[in-house]
């Protein structure tokens, strides 16, 4: 995409526990570093646990069962992170 100029936005779920983590965040924003020119938008996408009950209908286990749901204010830091780390 960035080799032909093309625009993009990046949406990215925030995990408590998985991907809300500053380090992780870093790195993110230094991968993503490269293609800022081509980024429009950038959004952090909090979690949430609303698909538990199909899991609970397939009679699955949950992976995240005990992942609490993200907040609003842990998206906007990570979304703050990110943008840090690219410079943006």
């Amino acid at each position: 995409l960035n080799s032909k100029n093309q625009k993009m936005w990046i949406r990215h779920v925030i995990v408590p526990g998985i991907t809300l983590n500053d380090e992780y965040l870093k790195q993110l924003g230094e991968f993503l570093k490269p293609l800022r020119d081509n980024i429009e938008k950038i959004e952090t996408l909090p979690y949430h646990s609303l698909g538990k009950h199909k899991y609970e209908n397939m009679n699955m286990e949950y992976p995240l069962k005990d992942t609490p749901d993200g907040t609003k204010e842990q998206g906007e830091h990570a979304k703050q992170l990110i943008m840090e780390y690219m410079g943006a």
